[in-house]
């Protein structure tokens, strides 16, 4: 009985012994929850066609600040052969871990992009971290790309042309360039033979009107209308919100009316807006914020400021037009867990702040945008990028071309607004129609 119970003692000490031991490897070993991604990222090959310069400023930050990222490499791909030298490398078996794409060459390669796991990346977290405009990056089965770049539109203004003709503010609603006491008729000065010499706003062409489709792209979200929308695991044109916005023809196209002796501003012998601007004889140009850079270059001398763009007064919906970029995974990328950190680093607010200062446009985070910055050009491109709107083109000229046809189709007389509306929703469906998704 006794040797029993010593045997029974020293079972007893041996488990204590092993839990012990047991209990110095799991100290030893563990790291909270927080820190369980703090593994090797490992070899990340990033494609893109930004300037190879921008991404190597913040590939340093990321280096410096975490070892981790030391093995990302970034090679800069021509525009013109993008999405060639992308569907090359598949077919070759060489693809990279991660691509930057556009808002207008996402579907071009959406059926060859992994799916974000919710584990991952929630879509709630998603939302709750990036602006609005990236939601069209979210589909059905999951999120499809980590957001980098938005790039809002906003409206240029000279300064001096509004003081010399009593203009105190800049429009915040598109009903002022149609009142007949309002922006147009103070700004807008003609010849003896009733040509244009000067001009508060350029809408109702297509051939010589800077970012034309993009305008109109904002003009249709402020009426609700998505454009494109996904159903299912398909994309088609917003057909409803087609059929409601048709009045969006009418207003833009009244501006090349001569008819029209209050609204009466541009026609297509006029010369291209943004020049136009820049020489001082628009008052406004829409365009993006990117632009600002340029405008800047070709006339130091141009006294202009920077304002959101109107709304409709009857809208619901203060929105814009943005140009987002995102990164994504290909299905055929050999490290998607590296490629994923890569592209959530990318995201982060310190990298971002880094971008924001390289490239001078607004963040993608919402937490980021929701502090207002001190810079006075900045602090708007921020307010647009909050309300922003984006769209994923099947192919930038093709609607181009569509969206020229339906403005010209409705300033010749040729087809009636709500007739042609419901064409160009048709033929946005027929180019849509062409993809494998």
């Amino acid at each position: 009985m006794k040797q029993n119970k010593t045997i029974f003692q020293i079972a007893i000490a041996l488990i204590f012994g092993v839990m012990l031991m047991i209990g110095f490897v799991l100290f030893a070993t563990y790291k909270p929850v927080g820190e369980k991604d703090k593994k090797i990222i490992g070899n990340v090959v990033v494609w893109g066609t930004m300037d190879r310069n921008i991404i190597e400023t913040l590939l340093k930050n990321m280096r410096e600040k975490d070892e981790r990222f030391k093995n990302i490499t970034y090679i800069e791909k021509s525009k013109a052969t993008y999405n060639h030298d992308i569907l090359e490398a598949l077919a070759s078996q060489k693809s990279p871990d991660l691509i930057l794409l556009s808002n207008d060459n996402f579907l071009k390669n959406r059926n060859k992009l992994f799916v974000i796991p919710s584990q991952n990346l929630s879509k709630r977290s998603y939302y709750n971290s990036f602006a609005d405009a990236f939601s069209i990056y979210v589909s059905n089965e999951g999120v499809l790309g980590i957001p980098f770049v938005i790039d809002p539109m906003v409206m240029y203004y000279n300064k001096n042309m509004f003081s010399s003709n009593r203009v105190v503010l800049p429009p915040e609603s598109w009903e002022e360039f149609e009142d007949p006491n309002g922006i147009n008729i103070k700004i807008r000065s003609l010849d003896n033979s009733g040509n244009i010499l000067k001009t508060a706003i350029a809408f109702g062409e297509s051939s010589n009107v800077k970012n034309f489709k993009e305008i109109l792209y904002t003009l249709f979200f402020q009426k609700n209308n998505n454009i494109i929308k996904e159903e299912k695991e398909f994309y088609k044109s917003d057909r409803v919100g087609f059929e409601k916005s048709s009045d969006v023809i009418k207003f833009y196209n009244q501006f090349s009316n001569q008819s029209n002796k209050i609204t009466y501003a541009w026609n297509k012998s006029m010369i291209n807006s943004e020049e136009s601007f820049l020489s001082e004889n628009l008052a406004t140009y829409f365009g993006f914020s990117s632009e600002i850079k340029k405008i800047r270059l070709k006339n130091p001398n141009l006294n202009f400021d920077v304002a959101e763009i109107p709304t409709f007064k009857n809208s619901t919906k203060k929105t814009v037009y943005a140009k987002t970029w995102v990164f994504s995974i290909p299905k055929a990328s050999k490290n998607k867990v590296g490629a994923l950190a890569t592209a959530l680093k990318f995201s982060s607010k310190d990298v971002q702040s880094v971008l924001t200062q390289k490239i001078y446009l607004p963040p993608v985070r919402k937490d980021m945008l929701n502090i207002r910055p001190k810079d006075l050009y900045m602090d708007i491109f921020y307010r647009e990028a909050i309300y922003a709107n984006s769209i994923l083109e099947p192919n930038s000229n093709t609607m181009k071309q569509l969206f020229s046809e339906y403005v010209n189709n409705v300033n010749t007389g040729f087809k009636q607004p709500k007739e042609t509306t419901i064409i160009l929703s048709g033929e946005i469906d027929n180019l849509l129609s062409s993809f494998d998704f």
